[in-house]
């Protein structure tokens, strides 16, 4: 049976959007950075994170992301050495706001030095570093980063044991799991010991399809391995499967990538993305045009955020042809007033609710 779209008409941590497209000072950056994210773990009986995701995670969407229910926001993905030794490429990779907080920049990087250089510039800027060990495409591994350093164990805590000792600024590593789960707790014991200040597991393995179920007693062992806080990601969708994935792991916060692409709020318990969550990423689309997402982005986002109301890849083709932000919220009003002047607004498919809470139940259930 489908189910009505419910969403908060307020949210407590919805701050003020910026409708500026204008760089932050370094003068209000520096009063607005340092929010204490480990903090945030004591505070929290579950934080929630807002994924590094390719061409997404720009200042648009982590604005969206924070309004509707994120506790934390991250960036894409961010190679180190190319804002190392490019000013334009940190031009151009990298925007925030006043209100883009809590930050978390993550890095693709194997090198302590680069990582600790990259860090120095945007140290005022964000409110943590990630590095990233997680990423399993193949030009990322050719390159020696993302889940090449699940094999160098050593060298990851020395990524993070060097940049410790030159900023007070948190660090982060987000890993997937090993084969054999004992690599992976023996990596993050490492990372503990070397002073990371919270661990991100995507409970899969590197060769793992997007869709293969989660480890769930792998990453319940990693948590049970380590004291610092541990985040889950992989087939969070809704907060029923966040809540269900704490219950059976004891994870303190849950990250959500693609289930925020076809739910931005889902972090507030809406189970598919409201009509105003909509009407937020086009007004901060067009706030931020230089922020790198672009109308290609927002096309996917809206795809996929639609795709929960029942549409098929054939009903959503029109909008590829989309080649402004005006064309694409016209689009998308479209489809909500033809439902709405029918006498049968958009409804949410019974599969997409509470997606995936069956993979974390069953674990709960036997544990």
């Amino acid at each position: 049976m489908a189910a009505s779209v419910e969403y908060p008409t307020s949210l407590d941590e919805a701050a003020s959007v910026t409708t500026s497209a204008e760089s932050t000072s370094s003068a209000d950056s520096a009063s607005r950075r340092g929010f204490d994210i480990v903090k945030l773990f004591r505070e929290r009986d579950l934080v929630r994170v807002a994924a590094p995701l390719v061409r997404i995670s720009r200042l648009p969407f982590r604005l969206l992301c924070k309004k509707w229910g994120a506790d934390v926001v991250y960036t894409h993905m961010i190679y180190a050495d190319c804002i190392v030794n490019s000013p334009q490429a940190l031009a151009s990779d990298f925007s925030t706001s006043s209100h883009d907080s809590p930050l978390v920049v993550q890095f693709g990087c194997k090198d302590p030095v680069t990582f600790t250089k990259a860090a120095q510039l945007l140290s005022s800027d964000c409110d943590a570093f990630g590095l990233n060990c997680g990423c399993p495409k193949s030009k990322h591994l050719r390159r020696g980063i993302g889940c090449s350093l699940l094999r160098t164990p050593e060298l990851v805590a020395d990524i993070v044991a060097q940049c410790n000792a030159v900023l007070s600024k948190p660090i982060e590593v987000k890993i997937r799991l090993r084969k054999d789960v004992r690599e992976s707790v023996e990596l993050c014991r490492r990372a503990e010991k070397a002073g990371v200040s919270w661990i991100t597991v995507h409970a899969r393995q590197v060769k793992s399809n997007d869709d293969d179920a989660p480890n769930v007693e792998g990453l319940r062992l990693v948590k049970e391995s380590v004291t610092v806080p541990v985040v889950a990601n992989g087939a969070i969708y809704s907060m029923t499967a966040a809540r269900a994935c704490q219950k059976a792991t004891g994870v303190d916060g849950v990250m959500a990538a693609r289930g925020l692409m076809h739910n931005p709020a889902m972090f507030t318990g809406a189970v598919a993305c409201p009509r105003e969550c909509f009407t937020d990423l086009f007004d901060l689309s067009a706030a931020h045009p230089s922020s790198g997402f672009n109308v290609r982005s927002l096309r996917r986002v809206c795809r996929m955020s639609l795709l929960p109301y029942g549409f098929t890849k054939r009903t959503l083709a029109p909008l590829e042809q989309c080649e402004t932000i005006d064309a694409v919220r016209s689009f998308v009003a479209e489809q909500f007033d033809r439902a709405e002047h029918a006498g049968k607004p958009l409804c949410v498919r019974a599969t997409w609710q509470d997606r995936n809470a069956h993979h974390f139940e069953g674990a709960a259930h036997s544990g």
